[in-house]
């Protein structure tokens, strides 16, 4: 198996960033998601649906989701 570079680390039950990929990962995050949820909820308002809040946590999910599997592949595994 390969050798990946560590990003994360295990700290309790979350990961804690310990290079600058890891921080630039949550920052490319948060502006991705954000940028998603900011464009969603014009759609939604411009189609008449103000009121369909709830269609922002889809991306937010989804977007987790994706996060969390790129830190367990960058955490250093522990015996």
């Amino acid at each position: 198996m390969e050798d990946r570079e560590i990003w994360f680390e295990r700290w309790l039950w979350s990961y804690m960033p310990c290079h600058w990929k890891g921080w630039a990962l949550i920052a490319a995050f948060v502006v991705v998601v954000g940028g998603v949820i900011a464009v969603l909820n014009w759609v939604v308002a411009a189609l008449g649906h103000p009121d369909w809040s709830w269609v922002e946590f889809a991306p937010a999910a989804l977007g987790w989701l994706w996060l969390l599997a790129i830190t367990e592949r960058h955490t250093a595994k522990r015996n």
